[in-house]
């Protein structure tokens, strides 16, 4: 629809202007349910209802992630303060309770015993029953003074013990002085003092030693002089190899044994 605005002026009127109206019709009413359609207003109503909600769902999921997460946070805090406090305990266990290397024990019917201080340390060997026992075998380092060995300067081995047995003394390179064997040591196995370099002046293998083994004496580089007793049968190739100071020997009866 179109208004057209006149003015009267000194007797003349004039057009000032027009203005203009779009007039719709009435919106259709409201209609019931079964697909039929709403009005406009109520779409916006609509969609605004559906905007408020939506945002009301975002809060919510987003406390709880924020829950969730400070839920995570706690529980890794936990776990590292138990970790630490852990960690704490173990250092002032070891603080207040010092290991220290085993200084006695027994091997097989033998037992052994430390004794002086570090790193003068005197091995003694004797019969648990203060009248006969031997050794127990051992390999390569397993000897259970072997851990002390740098520290073990004088070795004493008393009547009784039967056998001196693989690796018992080996690599005891501070061992000093002279090396007594008693007279109840039937054999001496593999390797029992090898590298025992610190051994000097001489050595006699007693008359009760029947059978000395390989390596028994390998690298006993100090020694200077060496008497076989007339027992022994069995000498092995290697046993006194690298014996580089050796300039007396004695075999009393070397045509009785073997190599």
């Amino acid at each position: 629809m179109e208004l057209v605005l006149h003015r009267r002026y000194l007797g003349k009127e004039y057009t000032v202007g027009s203005l203009y109206f779009h007039l719709s019709p009435n919106p259709s009413p409201q209609r019931g349910e079964g697909g039929e359609v709403k009005s406009k207003n109520m779409e916006k109503d609509n969609l605004c209802s559906k905007a408020e909600t939506t945002s009301r769902m975002i809060d919510r999921n987003s406390h709880k992630n924020k829950n969730q997460t400070n839920h995570k946070n706690h529980s890794s805090d936990s776990n590292r303060i138990k970790q630490i406090s852990f960690l704490l305990f173990i250092l002032c266990f070891f603080a207040t309770n010092k290991i220290t290397a085993q200084t006695s024990g027994y091997t097989n019917s033998c037992k052994w015993e430390l004794t002086g201080t570090s790193p003068n340390y005197t091995l003694t060997i004797s019969p648990t029953n203060g009248i006969s026992g031997a050794m127990a075998d051992y390999t390569s380092g397993s000897a259970p003074w072997y851990s002390n060995r740098a520290n073990i300067k004088t070795l004493i081995i008393q009547q009784g013990v039967t056998h001196i047995v693989n690796y018992a003394f080996y690599d005891c390179q501070s061992l000093t002085g002279s090396l007594t064997i008693p007279n109840s040591v039937t054999s001496i196995g593999n390797s029992a003092f090898d590298g025992c370099r610190g051994f000097t002046g001489s050595l006699t293998i007693p008359n009760s030693v029947t059978s000395i083994e390989e390596y028994a004496f390998y690298y006993c580089t100090g020694m200077t002089s060496l008497t076989i007793g007339n027992s022994v049968k069995t000498i092995r190739r290697t046993a006194f190899r690298n014996c580089a100071n050796l300039t007396n020997v004695i075999i009393p009866n070397c045509s009785g044994i073997s190599m």
